[in-house]
């Protein structure tokens, strides 16, 4: 049972108390907050000027909240899990936790739940600050809460990596370093391997297939990438399905095919995957680190 796992129970704890936790929660939605306050002022500007309520800047003002708030969530991210495992031996607590009758899979499954823990409660407290965009109408309750599952599952991607690199590391800034570093190649890395192919012309030998060029199989790096699945969800909900092909193809006319046309699924499967297996490495960290 999650309650009953004394790992979680410790962090949560630690976390009720912590003026750190709450700094965070302060900065999040101020953040939010404004960017939302100031496009919701420019609607409303625009209303008075026409005497009609633009929709597309509506729209605009959903795009810029979920999009700011997914961005700054993943950036938060790393910070949370860095010092998990590491902390532990800073503080000297590791070998006294890894004595007691925990397996490693408690102590990892623990850690993981106190974060995810606190990007659900992330995300529920940015609620009221997304609200905004129903004040015209326009955007569904079911786009938001489509967009905040979207970022918790695609968190646990994150979280997972950053626990992975805590567990076999030694210091909390080190392991930090490397989650960052990590987060930066899986997100800004897969789009300039992307971009840059396409820019340099490295893609002239493309095969054919029905008189158009099959996609390279380097532009499948994307799939690892959380930042393109959530703009691919966010590209579904206004309707635009061939955002993916339109970004991987750019100045080239690339053959759809069943990953492009499943892309998001086929993504979260991809980073479920690699979260189960950074989970296991840091099993295996702990074992390791007795």
């Amino acid at each position: 049972m999650i309650i009953r796992n004394p790992v979680y129970i410790k962090e949560v704890r630690a976390s009720n108390r912590s003026h750190r936790q709450i700094s965070v929660f302060l900065i999040f939605n101020g953040l939010l907050a404004i960017a939302g306050l100031y496009v919701l002022g420019k609607i409303i500007r625009g209303m008075n000027q026409e005497d009609v309520v633009n929709y597309s800047m509506i729209l605009q003002l959903y795009m810029i909240l979920v999009t700011m708030e997914c961005s700054m969530l993943f950036l938060v991210l790393p910070g949370l899990t860095a010092g998990s495992i590491s902390g532990e031996r800073e503080k000297r607590t590791f070998d006294s936790m890894v004595s007691t009758l925990l397996t490693p899979l408690s102590i990892v499954w623990g850690k993981l739940l106190a974060v995810m823990a606190t990007v659900f409660i992330l995300l529920i407290s940015s609620l009221p600050v997304l609200s905004l965009v129903f004040i015209f109408g326009g955007i569904r309750y079911a786009d938001i809460l489509i967009s905040i599952g979207g970022m918790f599952i695609l968190s646990f991607y994150i979280a997972s990596a950053g626990i992975c690199f805590s567990a076999w590391g030694n210091r909390s800034l080190v392991s930090a370093i490397v989650s960052y570093s990590f987060l930066f190649f899986v997100t800004g890395g897969t789009l300039l391997i992307s971009r840059l192919t396409q820019i340099l012309g490295l893609e002239s030998d493309a095969v054919l297939v029905m008189g158009e060029q099959a996609i390279p199989w380097y532009h499948y790096f994307l799939l690892c990438n959380p930042i393109f699945t959530f703009y691919a969800l966010l590209n579904m909900q206004v309707g635009s399905r061939d955002a993916v092909l339109s970004f991987i193809s750019y100045q080239n006319e690339y053959q759809s095919n069943a990953v492009t046309e499943h892309w998001i699924f086929i993504s979260l499967m991809v980073q479920t995957i690699m979260a189960v297996i950074f989970l296991w490495i840091a099993i295996q960290g702990i074992k390791n680190k007795r």
